[in-house]
This record gives C-alpha cells, sequence and structure tokens, in this order.
C-alpha cells in the first residue's frame, strides 16, 4: 500500500514538472514580458549664448582688437580714415562669425587695457562704435574713401549687436550708442551719426532726444517739451519754435525733418515701434500735412 501511495505521489510529481514546462515554453511564444519604450526627450534647440567656460580663442576678433590698440590713434591726422576702416571690419567681422566668436576673441585679450601711449581699448572701442553708426546714406562714401571692401548691409541694431557683448567680453561696460539722423546742409537727403546717450530705464526721454537732437534737429529754439511712451507708441510733444521751423520748408525739407525725430526715437528707445508728434499737445499742423497718426522708420 505504501509502496503504491508513493508512485502514485512521484507520477504527480512528474506530471506537475511537465506542466511547469509546458507552460514555461507557451510563454515565451505568447506570454513573454512586453517592454514600452520610454519617451524621447526633444533636444534643445542649441543656444546663441557663448558658454561662459570656453577656453578664449584667440581668433579674427582677437587680431582685430591687437590692430586696432596698436594703429588705431583717434583724434590724430587720418584717424577719422583709420576709424573707418576697423569700425567697418569689426562690424563685418562680427556679423559673419556671430556673438560667440566675437566674444571668445574678446574674452582671449591679455594685452592690458592701455597701450604705450597710454590710449585705452574701451575709448577706442567707443569711438569706432560711434563711428559706425554714421555708416548711413551719405556717410557710406567713406567706406570707399578709407580701403575698406565688401558690401554694407548692417542696420544700426546689426551694429549694437557686435559692440554691446563687446564691451563686457573685455571686462568694461558698454556705452549705449544712437544712431542719430538729421537732413543734411541742402535739405535734400538724410545724413546719421553716432551719439551716445543714457538707454537706463526711467531715464528722461524727451531729455535724452533732445541731447541727441541739440545741434542738428533742434536749433534756433526748437525744443522737445515732453516724451512719453505708451506700449510701443511714443508722443513727443515739441515747442512752437520747432513746430514753425518744419513749416519753414519745403515739402520734402518738412518729411526729412520729421523723420529725423522719428527715426533717431525709434533708434534711441528700443520699446517704440511708432511716433507721433505733436504740438503743445495737439496733432502737428504744416501747410503739407496734418500729423495726426503715429509714424514708423522712414526708408529714404
Amino acid at each position: 500500500m505504501r509502496k503504491t501511495v508513493n508512485i502514485i505521489l512521484t507520477a504527480a510529481l512528474c506530471l506537475g514538472l511537465l506542466a511547469g514546462c509546458a507552460n514555461s515554453s507557451a510563454g515565451g511564444e505568447s506570454g513573454a514580458p512586453t517592454f514600452t519604450p520610454q519617451p524621447t526627450a526633444t533636444p534643445e534647440p542649441p543656444s546663441t549664448v557663448p558658454d561662459p567656460t570656453a577656453v578664449p580663442e584667440k581668433n579674427g576678433m582677437y587680431d582685430l582688437l591687437s590692430d586696432v590698440f596698436d594703429r588705431y590713434h583717434f583724434g590724430t591726422a587720418g584717424s577719422s580714415l583709420t576709424g573707418a576702416f576697423y569700425a567697418a571690419s569689426l562690424v563685418d567681422w562680427g556679423m559673419k562669425n556671430g556673438t560667440g566668436a566675437t566674444v571668445n576673441g574678446a574674452r582671449a585679450w591679455d594685452r592690458g587695457t592701455e597701450n604705450e601711449y597710454g590710449e585705452s581699448l574701451e575709448e577706442k572701442l567707443s569711438s569706432l562704435y560711434v563711428t559706425a553708426m554714421s555708416f548711413y546714406g551719405p556717410g557710406l562714401a567713406i567706406l570707399g574713401d578709407c580701403g575698406w571692401q565688401g558690401e554694407w548691409e548692417y542696420s544700426s541694431a546689426d551694429i549694437r549687436s557686435v559692440f554691446q557683448p563687446l564691451f563686457p567680453a573685455l571686462g568694461m561696460e558698454a556705452p549705449f550708442v544712437a544712431r542719430v539722423y538729421y537732413p543734411d546742409d541742402g535739405v535734400t537727403a538724410l545724413r546719421a551719426e553716432g551719439r551716445v546717450i543714457d538707454p537706463a530705464p526711467g531715464a528722461d526721454i524727451a531729455r535724452e532726444l533732445s541731447a541727441a537732437l541739440d545741434g542738428r534737429v533742434l536749433t534756433d529754439g526748437a525744443a522737445i517739451l515732453s516724451a512719453s511712451l505708451e506700449g510701443t507708441e511714443l508722443t513727443i510733444d515739441i515747442n512752437t519754435a520747432f513746430a514753425d521751423r518744419i513749416r519753414s520748408f519745403g515739402t520734402s525739407g518738412e518729411l526729412l525733418t520729421v523723420a529725423a525725430v522719428v527715426n533717431t526715437a525709434l533708434d534711441a528707445v528700443g520699446e517704440a515701434q511708432s511716433v507721433r508728434i505733436t504740438e503743445s499737445g495737439a496733432p502737428l499742423e504744416t501747410g503739407h500735412n496734418i500729423y495726426s497718426e503715429p509714424m514708423t522708420y522712414y526708408e529714404p
């Protein structure tokens, strides 16, 4: 009897093992575990901000800065042509090679801040910044005179995008240079020049615009009474002397004078996208036009 029971138990154990093997085999075909692929993270776009930990490279910008340091002596005979050449070269190289390369070349600077003549690199670059802003309209002629070769299609925003990061990369505070527009002597075309202004938040816009336009558009008692920015619209209120001066021109002269104010304001006040001109609070009226609508950048 005991022997029979053992045989039965042994047989049952063998059948259990065989069933387990069968289930294992079947699982390999239809019961295998499945794996859900993990979602792939969307790659971040490449950053345009220079890596502050990158090793500075003595590239073409470094070479240009060395030439400026050694060869540009502003305030001396011929310096305007030399300055025009280096101002154009700095902007052109920076635009073609990008902010990262510009900053990297500046960060590699290892030659001090003053040369053997006591000339400051910071003052030289500020002078070139101002010079570059004059490359507009008739002012472009100097590029041919100074020997610089190449097409010039750079705006004031392009010029600013090269110089503004260049200064802090050299451990200097960047000035803010605006392009100031004004009619030429014959009041037949717009010219431009660079002037350093104060762009600090909360600055008196009327005061800064007055300083920028002083001696160019603001002459003979012409003045800006106030300037206020609402959203992206800048309102500039002028006095009667300024309005009378605008009215004294013919159609072309009037247009160029108004355009000089509008273009300068749009370049100097970054948030502004349009400009409205009023005379003592009312829309400016001339014999040719009523300036009741906001104006945008004037392209001659």
